[in-house]
């Protein structure tokens, strides 16, 4: 055990140290219990079924549900501050520094807020290059990361520099001011006492559903904001949604005051998307307008029935083509469900990735809808304020750099 966690041996009675091992996420619990042993550390061990512990008081069995992550979300709710977690699992793990507990992975490391946060990047880059192709097995070396970010008092953008190594793009740390990595890779922008906006990573749900209640961008932050304490009546209010497998710019709001104001001046606000889409575009920007209603299988479509839809406006120009795809920047001028993807499909242009409204399904993993800015009246300073993300590695994949493109035409002219 490194010598910063390590108690005071003591010859009675028991530590107030408690040490929480995840049974399916902690190869080495034997070793575990030989400490505990020790220093007379009591241990709790969360588990799914039965299985063989030490006998005697200092060691516990809880099971807890089938649910995989039934174990860690028992031992996060129960860790206390200075508390010793023994797990491999890096977002676990990160849970658990969030409630003030001393977190070891099963080679004695000692996880830091730094060090976990290198640790969940390069997590989720692993699982982006994997993706995309780029790398079969092991871990991708990572040369360097830099990111730059520029803040002023109405604008907030993030802008990351890459390098390129030979496995391909280095996805940019998501850390440095302004910037925080929680789990499921959703990552702070922004936050006052009375807004929170976040970068929804694709494939995460905004709220909760029948089926799925924890893995949200809700439950997330509802999470952060309490800091781990399940009594804390603190909580964020849902603004506005971004559907599952669309990223972006996401904003919370913190009280129900600030929550109503933004809702009440939304018809202010200025939203912007960008899209790859299948095609070589025709016209470079139209404003498509169609009515849109919803079937029984809650797939959305244009008609021309204007008693069975709703008036949509989607203005789009484009800002690459490429031979197969183009990079477009896309202006909702309403609010529809699903409303750019169905428009963009029914001018045959559909976004890659879509397997509910595009002709190619399973060609790609990821939709190539990303929500890249926003600006809203503030609910305090009354300020308008905007914030903003760069191009997902992904799209640059896709049809190349759009910052390449820009320094080009920048030369011609």
């Amino acid at each position: 055990m490194p010598a910063s966690l390590r108690p005071e041996p003591r010859t009675q009675g028991c530590s107030l140290i408690r040490i929480y091992v995840d049974a399916d996420g902690c190869p080495v619990k034997s070793e575990v219990f030989r400490v505990a042993l020790r220093y007379s550390l009591k241990v709790y061990v969360a588990s799914n079924s039965r299985m063989r512990i030490p006998p005697g008081r200092l060691f516990e069995l809880v099971l807890v549900g089938e649910d995989a992550h039934a174990a860690d979300d028992w031992i996060v709710e129960h860790v206390k501050e200075d508390d010793i977690v023994v797990s491999a699992d890096i977002l676990f793990a990160a849970r658990c520094l969030e409630k003030g507990a001393r977190v070891l992975d099963p080679k004695g490391l000692v996880f830091t807020e730094e060090s976990i946060g290198d640790a969940l990047a390069n997590r989720e880059f692993t699982a982006y290059l994997r993706d995309m192709g780029n790398i079969t097995e092991g871990r991708p070396r990572l040369k360097s990361v830099i990111v730059l970010v520029s803040c002023s008092s109405s604008t907030i953008s993030s802008r990351p520099l890459f390098e390129r190594s030979g496995r391909g793009v280095i996805m940019p740390r998501p850390s440095g001011p302004g910037h925080r990595l929680l789990p499921r890779g959703i990552v702070i922008m922004y936050e006052d006492r009375d807004i929170l906006v976040v970068d929804k990573p694709s494939g995460l749900l905004t709220m909760g559903t029948d089926k799925e209640k924890s893995r949200t961008a809700y439950f997330i932050l509802t999470d952060y904001v309490r800091k781990g304490q399940a009594k804390s009546r603190n909580r964020v209010f849902i603004v506005h949604r971004l559907d599952r497998d669309t990223s972006g710019i996401l904003v919370f709001a913190k009280n129900p005051e600030a929550k109503h104001f933004v809702q009440s001046h939304w018809d202010e606000t200025t939203k912007k998307y960008l899209a790859v889409v299948h095609g070589s575009c025709e016209k470079t920007s139209e404003t498509i307008s169609t009515y849109l209603a919803e079937n029984k299988a809650r797939a959305v479509y244009s008609t021309s029935d204007t008693t069975k839809g709703r008036l949509a406006h989607t203005a789009y120009k484009v800002l690459k083509q490429s031979e197969d795809y183009a990079m477009l920047e896309v202006d909702l001028l309403t609010g529809r469900k699903h409303q750019a993807r169905v428009h963009l499909a029914g001018i045959r242009h559909p976004v890659v990735g879509d397997d509910r409204y595009g002709k190619v399904k399973g060609a790609h993993k990821c939709l190539a809808l990303h929500a890249t800015s926003i600006s809203f009246t503030h609910p305090f300073s009354g300020k308008q304020v905007t914030f903003e993300t760069t191009v997902p590695l992904y799209f640059s994949h896709l049809v190349g750099s759009l910052e390449q493109e820009e320094a080009l035409k920048e030369n011609v002219s």
